[in-house]
């Protein structure tokens, strides 16, 4: 059967998810006109980290009005990678299970948290996950409170990474980061600082090992976060405010509502809805 796959940049617990919320109410105001929901629990967003959503030391009211609404609302499923604004120390002792090929930390039914280093199987395409990034501002963070050394990729997460890819004949449909491989975001950045120099507070040891993969990989296209910005680098996307199709790498105009009711309608068709 049919099912979207949606990727979604940073979202900063609820700063940036307007776009997420946009999308969820143009679902009902179809549901509404033609008594079927277009989207469902099989569907899936796939947010580039930085999700903010498990930042704080332990779960305020805000918080968990918000997981009620990822749960509640948001009519399909939410994952995200870690980026580098995250609270590691929540992240990680989530309950895990099996979903999609790989593991995940689950917060909520239709909310998890993908883990670093595995290859998932969503929706009949291969997805690649190895995430974090360098935290330019962390000398403006308390460690262990708004920042976490966790962030940067270890060495075990390397190891398994190349693993899982020698596995898989180094060939996925997709691959979702957060931080993006060195050389096509320096070119495209200019003013994002980037640095080859290890001591400089600049410099992010993860999109070097991200290049390397990048230059060794087959895939069909590269979605990371990040940068704050909505770009397409030729096989790379790098997304933020932006939702993306990713089987037609279609942006989804979520504001303007004869084409977002189109989009759901063609949706709900290949489903046999309507």
């Amino acid at each position: 059967m049919f099912h979207l796959t949606i990727a979604a940049g940073d979202t900063h617990f609820t700063s940036d998810m307007f776009h997420l919320r946009q999308l969820a109410l143009q679902a009902e105001k179809f549901q509404r006109k033609y008594g079927v929901s277009p989207l469902d629990r099989d569907d899936i967003v796939i947010i580039a980290g930085d999700t903010g959503i498990l930042f704080y030391p332990k779960q305020t009211p805000m918080e968990s009005q918000l997981i009620g609404e990822y749960n509640k609302i948001f009519p399909l499923t939410t994952v995200f990678t870690d980026g580098n604004h995250e609270n590691f120390p929540r992240l990680n002792v989530l309950r895990r299970r099996q979903w999609c090929g790989g593991e995940v930390g689950v917060i909520a039914n239709k909310l998890m948290h993908l883990r670093r280093s595995q290859i998932f199987n969503i929706n009949g395409k291969t997805f690649f996950v190895l995430v974090g990034a360098n935290s330019m501002d962390k000398e403006f963070r308390t460690p262990h409170v708004t920042w976490w050394p966790e962030e940067l990729v270890n060495k075990r997460e390397k190891d398994q990474a190349l693993a899982v890819l020698e596995d898989a004949d180094w060939k996925v449909d997709y691959v979702i980061t957060h931080a993006g491989p060195y050389t096509p975001i320096r070119n495209t950045f200019s003013d994002f600082i980037q640095t080859t120099n290890p001591k400089s507070r600049y410099y992010d040891p993860v999109e070097f090992f991200l290049e390397k993969i990048y230059d060794r990989l087959n895939f069909r296209h590269w979605y990371c976060g990040h940068y704050h910005d909505d770009k397409r680098i030729g096989d790379l996307t790098v997304i933020y405010q932006n939702l993306i199709d990713i089987d037609t790498g279609q942006t989804l105009l979520v504001y303007e509502d004869e084409w977002i009711e189109k989009y759901l309608h063609n949706a709900a068709q290949k489903k046999g809805l309507i």
